[in-house]
């Protein structure tokens, strides 16, 4: 087992990905760390940010109680590929506590959760409707497509039935609700793109990827949409994008077999692997053969590289080449 040092003092670790304490000025954060193969240089990433001393005692279960096995579950949910020495993480936390202000300064949060995203959303409304804010007028006029998507999330959400109970829950719960996009609302607009809705799908998946910073798949969907409308340089941009927002969720080096066995690599891969696709679409052979090497190289992934080859060498008609990767495929998948 080995050994990371941080600001909070020394903590165990394991060679995988590793969650510890650290303090940044007058915030706690607790980030993770993963070890580079070949420097052993461990890269660190925020999972989550402490800004007042009444968070950090909530999520120490000095709060309402069963608040440190709530912050807990929902810490794991989110990062599930990721392990928590709970005991040393509250232990650390615990010694940072002074460090924390009482309360937030003034300006330096935005309110959380529903209410403070709906007073933020409100205010520009208010004042594009006031007729003052040209700009905000149109930008609305601009986003018509994203605002009736969310005005059918809205009825939704005004629709179902109420989960609220009596209890106001800890004031960084939001922060860990509103992470990712959740799996059934990824859904929802995927089957609408599969029925061929283009127009909702595409909007729905902007405003998405809009709201969620984090949201490759979100680019990747975008991507397919264009593909759809014979748009292949619009898709290869998607794609690029999705790869982008995808590899920044990695660390900086990605061992050989984790490309496979870490379903956070995922997004990245498939936006790869779109991207020779929509440069064979276009006829961009050059730039999907070095797509298709990228694949193979960096991911491993020789199957879908040679299936992208085979279709440039058709398209050149390079046919000794396009069947030899005829008969590799044909190896691995003889139907």
């Amino acid at each position: 087992m080995a050994r990371l040092l941080c600001s909070s003092g020394e903590v165990n670790t394991t060679e995988g990905i590793v969650a510890y304490v650290r303090q940044r000025g007058n915030q706690v954060l607790i980030v993770h760390g993963v070890r580079d193969p070949d420097t052993r240089a461990v890269e660190q990433r925020v999972l989550f940010t402490f800004y007042t001393r009444a968070e950090a005692l909530d999520a120490l279960g000095r709060g309402a109680p069963g608040g440190a096995a709530t912050f807990h579950h929902r810490m794991e949910r989110r990062y599930p590929n990721h392990r928590f020495d709970w005991k040393a993480i509250d232990a650390a936390l615990a010694r940072l506590l002074k460090a924390l202000p009482e309360t937030s300064e003034a300006g330096g949060l935005e309110p959380e959760g529903l209410h403070g995203a709906l007073a933020v959303f409100a205010r520009q409304v208010v004042l594009a409707l006031g007729g003052d804010a040209s700009v905000l007028t149109q930008e609305a006029s601009a986003l018509p497509a994203q605002l009736g998507v969310l005005r059918e999330m809205l009825d939704e959400l005004l629709a179902a039935p109420s989960k609220a109970t009596s209890a106001a829950g800890p004031s960084w719960l939001s922060r860990l609700l509103d992470s990712r996009v959740p799996p059934d609302v990824e859904e929802q607009w995927a089957d609408a793109l599969d029925r061929g809705d283009l127009a909702r799908a595409e909007a729905a998946f902007t405003l998405l990827t809009l709201a969620f910073a984090d949201y490759a798949e979100g680019h990747n969907y975008l991507g397919l949409i264009a593909l759809r409308r014979c748009r292949n340089d619009d898709a290869a941009d998607h794609f690029r994008r999705a790869m982008e927002v995808g590899r920044a969720q990695l660390p900086r080096r990605v061992a050989r077999d984790r490309w496979w066995a870490d379903l956070a690599t995922r997004p990245y891969m498939r936006g790869l692997r779109n991207l020779a696709l929509a440069q064979v679409r276009g006829g961009r052979y050059d730039e999907a053969l070095a797509s298709c090497d990228q694949l193979e190289s960096e991911c491993h992934d020789r199957i879908t590289a040679t299936g992208h080859r085979a279709s440039v060498w058709l398209c050149t008609k390079r046919w000794a080449k396009a069947m030899e990767a005829g008969r590799f495929l044909h190896e691995i998948y003889p139907e």
